[in-house]
C-alpha cells in the first residue's frame, strides 16, 4: 500500500512541476496535492512501524521501518522546505531521498528477496 502511495507521490510532484513549467511562474499551489498526500505516506509509514513493533518482526524490519518513517516525515519536510525557501540544491536532495524511500519501502514490502543464512553443510541442526 505504501509503495503504491509513493508512486502516486512521484506523479503528483511531476504534475506540480509541469504545472509550473506551463504557467511560467512558480506557485506553491501547484504542489498542494503533493504536500497534502505526503501526510498519507507519513501515516502509512508510522502505521508500518507500529505493526513491526507489535508483531515483533525482528530488529531488521523494525529498524528499516523506523528509518523509513524518519525519512518520509522530518527529513523530507526539512529538505523540501529548505530547498524552496533557501537553497535549491537542498531541494534536489528531496528528490533523491524520495528515490531512496521508494527502494527502502520495496525492500521492506518484499522480504522474500532478502538473503537468508545458508544451512550448515554438515546437516546438523
Amino acid at each position: 500500500m505504501t509503495l503504491l502511495a509513493i508512486f502516486v507521490q512521484f506523479i503528483l510532484a511531476g504534475l506540480g512541476t509541469f504545472d509550473t513549467a506551463h504557467g511560467g511562474t512558480f506557485k506553491d499551489s501547484n504542489f498542494t496535492l503533493h504536500d497534502r498526500f505526503a501526510l498519507v505516506i507519513v501515516a502509512l509509514t508510522v502505521l508500518m512501524l507500529i505493526v513491526a513493533l507489535v508483531t515483533r518482526s525482528g530488529r531488521m524490519v523494525v529498524g528499516e521501518s523506523l528509518l523509513l518513517a524518519l525519512l518520509v516525515g522530518p527529513v523530507q519536510h526539512a529538505l523540501a522546505t529548505t530547498g524552496t525557501d533557501h537553497a535549491p540544491w537542498v531541494g534536489s536532495l528531496h528528490v533523491l531521498t524520495g528515490v531512496l524511500i521508494l527502494i527502502l519501502d520495496a525492500h521492506v514490502a518484499f522480504p522474500g528477496r532478502r538473503r537468508r543464512p545458508q544451512a550448515s553443510k554438515s546437516g546438523a541442526i
